[in-house]
């Protein structure tokens, strides 16, 4: 009688070892504002109500709010109704989820130069930035390409996954309207897809609803948005940098 052979496969299982809870940043800003006349500057307004947080596994909530925001010079202004920040970290286990808002209501931005003339003009009813990230992270450490089996990897969630984060990011500009030099910019959309470039010629640049996303969703993620981001260098007569309603989230798996 022949002997059995007995063949044991084994399955190379990934680590079990603990690793760090996740963690996340977020953070939101009204107004990054700087304006120059003639090389001049008529108007500097940096982030007035902010909210934010770094690197932090536990939950976190944050929010601030101004009332009547009102900025003048000679030759500038910059007013709102209202100037709202927020920002909100919920980690969890089976669900994480990461999100911060800035909102500016009635808010009115307005140049003009020595004689009165119109130079830049913003106005709108609402200008909002929301970023969002929602998911969940692998239960434990990706092991290496060597050791990854199809049952650890697809069923217990050990292993690679195809994404596990998603960035969520939306701008709510309802009663937008901008001139430059005393001509109305035409093209605006009120609720802009994402990095809506608007056509302002060789004047400057202008995006609504400007994303910036990185990270591969596995490990990491990161959302950052400006409602509006207007550019502006017009022969050196005015320069400008605006930046309305900024959100920003991340999220590390560790």
């Amino acid at each position: 009688m022949k002997p059995i052979h007995l063949v044991v496969i084994s399955l190379a299982m990934g680590t079990s070892a603990a690793i760090a809870a996740p963690t996340a940043s977020g953070g939101a800003y009204d107004f990054d504002v700087h304006v120059s006349v003639a090389a001049v500057s008529v108007l500097d307004v940096t982030r007035p109500e902010e909210v934010g947080f770094t690197d932090l596994s536990t939950a976190y909530s944050e929010s601030k709010e101004i009332i009547d925001f009102n900025v003048a010079t000679a030759l500038a202004s910059l007013s709102a109704d209202s100037t709202s920040v927020e920002t909100q970290w919920i980690p969890g286990e089976s669900f994480l989820a990461v999100g911060s808002r800035a909102t500016v209501t009635n808010v009115a931005l307005g140049v003009v130069n020595v004689l009165s003339s119109s130079l830049l003009g913003v106005q709108a009813n609402q200008i909002q930035s929301t970023s969002i990230i929602t998911g969940t992270c692998p239960a434990a450490a990706i092991p290496a390409p060597s050791v990854v089996s199809l049952v650890d990897g697809y069923i217990f969630r050990n292993g690679f996954e195809a994404q596990n984060l998603f960035p969520s990011g939306d701008s709510n500009l309802p009663g937008l309207a901008i001139s430059i030099q005393g001509s109305a910019v035409t093209g605006l959309n009120t609720l802009p897809p994402a990095n809506t470039v608007v056509d302002i010629g060789s004047l400057g640049t202008l995006v609504l609803n400007e994303q910036t996303i990185t990270g591969d969703g596995i490990a990491g993620l990161s959302l950052a948005s400006n409602a509006l981001d207007l550019q502006l260098d017009i022969a050196g007569i005015i320069t400008a940098s605006v930046i309305i309603a900024h959100s920003e989230v991340s999220v590390s798996c560790n």
